[in-house]
Formats: C-alpha cells, sequence, structure tokens
C-alpha cells in the first residue's frame, strides 16, 4: 500500500500523466504539421542514428574474428 507523502504525490503525478499522455506522445512530425521534406529527412536521420551503434558493433566483431582467425592460421603455420 501506499505508505509516505513522496510515494502519493509520485502516484497521483503518474495517473495525471497518465491521463494526459494521447495530447503529449504527438510530435510535430506525427501530426502533419510540418512539411514533407522535413518530415522525410527527420526520419532519415533517425534510421541513420539507429543504425550507426550497429555498424559499430558489427564492425568491432569482425576485427576482433579476423584477428582470431589470422592468429590460428598463424599457429597452423
Amino acid at each position: 500500500m501506499v505508505s509516505s507523502i513522496s510515494d502519493r504525490l509520485l502516484l497521483l503525478a503518474f495517473c495525471v500523466l497518465t491521463l494526459k499522455a494521447p495530447d503529449v506522445l504527438a510530435c510535430a512530425s506525427c501530426t502533419g504539421a510540418t512539411p514533407e521534406p522535413v518530415r522525410q529527412a527527420y526520419n532519415y536521420s533517425t534510421a541513420w542514428l539507429s543504425f550507426i551503434p550497429l555498424i559499430f558493433m558489427g564492425s568491432v566483431i569482425y576485427f576482433f574474428i579476423r584477428a582470431v582467425k589470422r592468429g590460428n592460421a598463424e599457429e597452423q603455420q
């Protein structure tokens, strides 16, 4: 059960924000208030920023695998 005043205030804030969420969730790109080129640029930049960590992790894994294979090839010779 909710016991302290801070817990009650946190619960109250959560309830208020939950009821107000549909108004808050719409961004300028989602509501159609922006022109098409701006929306397209926003989507491209979001996709690019999503792929950067994947590209970085993939390249690090690739270089580790390549180093291990080179080490195994040198041991066999």
